[in-house]
């Protein structure tokens, strides 16, 4: 399907699309949906790599980004102004001199989808932060499905799977970004990935649209750092 700008397809223009939550029409988020969305930037952790996370990846994230992922319905980034605001203070505040790398899509999901989802609510949130994004993080072979694997399954499925060729001259400190994170087994292989690209390259952290929560506590279980509301 064709895109304009990277951003809105021709569909979600011309053709009216249902909510992605409640699938009433027309708008892809309708406003009481988006009313309920509480996005609250917290700091949470795996296998000690800082990170933020914006919500808790529960049903409304869950169908706002399938809507987008297999549906195709790119324009619902765009009705997600309080998500990039907060994610935007909270990740320049918290690494005001870091460059924002995202997760790569694999070949089949850009064949099936022509877009990396991730990518595009990455370059919103980078904008807002007034932070460089780059690229030269990608795929050198293809895990299989992870949705039934656990911690340990994770790790071995992934490893050894990216590559980083970081540009010319690059020296900052680099922060991960995906739209979720559950065990953290893909954004800790991207770490390896790039710290084992050069001396000196050094992965300080990641930000997420939404964290899986554990059956453990999370390590900070009440620390709400930015919301839409915070001053």
């Amino acid at each position: 399907m064709a895109k304009l700008g990277g951003m809105v397809s021709v569909a979600d223009l011309l053709l009216p699309a249902p909510c992605a939550i409640c699938a009433r029409l027309p708008r892809v988020l309708c406003p009481d949906c988006s009313a309920a969305l509480r996005w609250q930037v917290r700091r949470v952790e795996r296998a000690g790599l800082r990170g933020l996370a914006a919500h808790d990846y529960d049903a409304a994230i869950s169908a706002t980004l399938a809507s987008v992922k297999e549906r195709g319905q790119t324009a619902v980034w765009a009705r997600l102004t309080e998500a990039v605001q907060v994610m935007a203070r909270a990740l320049r505040e918290t690494w005001p001199d870091a460059a924002v790398l995202c997760m790569p899509s694999s070949k089949a999901a850009m064949a099936r989808r022509g877009v990396n989802p991730a990518l595009l609510l990455c370059k919103r949130v980078a904008r807002a932060a007034g932070l460089p994004m780059i690229g030269g993080l990608n795929l050198v072979r293809q895990p299989r499905d992870q949705a039934a694997l656990g911690l340990e399954g994770r790790a071995a499925n992934l490893r050894d799977s990216m590559r980083f060729d970081p540009p010319r001259g690059f020296d900052r400190e680099v922060i991960l970004f995906d739209d979720v994170v559950t065990t953290g087994a893909t954004l800790l292989e991207a770490r390896r990935a790039v710290e084992a690209a050069g001396a000196g390259l050094r992965v300080s952290g990641f930000c997420v649209l939404a964290e899986t929560l554990r059956k453990s506590p999370p390590s900070h279980p009440n620390e709400s750092m930015f919301s839409p509301q915070a001053t």
